[in-house]
């Protein structure tokens, strides 16, 4: 039986197993991030005496603002790095304090 492989964290310089716990770690992470979505449509919906086409049009333009705002922090998260010299800036950045 072959050994998972290895992969080196950049940030921390661990090394850790790359498995199935990974793939479920972030399914679930994914599920946890959907479903809140999904109960604020609905609650929208019934509020709003809507029908089938408001719920499905109220999620998409949910899905439309969050991809309108995951660009505006990608497109932030870029010019930080380009202004913080590259790679490097990952270890002079820190967020814990």
């Amino acid at each position: 039986m072959q050994k998972a492989p290895t992969l080196k964290c950049a940030h921390h310089g661990q090394e850790r197993d790359s498995s199935m716990k990974d793939v479920k770690a972030v399914l679930l992470r994914l599920l946890c991030s959907v479903v809140p979505y999904f109960l604020v449509v609905g609650s929208l919906t019934v509020w709003a005496d809507g029908n089938v086409r408001t719920f499905w049009r109220t999620l998409g333009t949910l899905a439309a603002a969050r991809l309108i705002f995951g660009l505006i922090d990608l497109l932030g998260n870029v010019l930080w790095w380009r202004v913080a010299g590259g790679s490097g800036a990952q270890s002079t950045i820190s967020l814990n304090g």
